[in-house]
C-alpha cells in the first residue's frame, strides 16, 4: 500500500471476515486461526463526536470495517467526509479529512 497508512488486521481465510483490530481466530467459535493482513487507514466518518477535548469518531473503512478513531483536531468534522489515518508523534494512528 504504497506511501499510504495501514492497520494491522486479520481475516479469516474461509469466510473471508475481516477484523479491525486484529484478532487470533474466527469470531464463530470454531477456533480456525485468522491471518494477519494490512489494509488501507482511510474511509468515511459516519458520526462523531468528542468528550474531555478529544474528537472519536465511527468510521466506515474501504476494506468494509466499521471501527471507532480518534480524530485530529477540533473540528469541523463532517460525516460523510473522507478521513485517512495518520500516525502521531506516539506512532498511533489517527484520521484526519482528506
Amino acid at each position: 500500500m504504497n506511501g499510504t497508512t495501514t492497520l494491522s488486521a486479520s481475516r479469516d481465510p474461509l469466510t473471508g471476515q475481516l477484523y479491525v483490530p486484529p484478532r487470533r481466530f474466527a469470531a464463530d467459535g470454531s477456533l480456525r486461526e485468522c491471518e494477519a493482513v494490512q489494509v488501507a487507514a482511510q474511509g468515511v466518518l459516519l458520526a462523531h463526536t468528542s468528550y474531555g477535548g478529544t474528537a472519536y469518531g465511527l468510521l466506515d473503512l474501504d476494506s468494509g470495517t466499521r471501527i471507532q478513531v480518534r480524530l485530529l483536531g477540533d473540528g469541523p468534522h463532517t460525516c460523510g467526509a473522507r478521513y485517512h489515518g495518520v500516525r502521531n508523534e506516539d506512532g498511533k494512528v489517527v484520521f484526519d479529512h482528506e
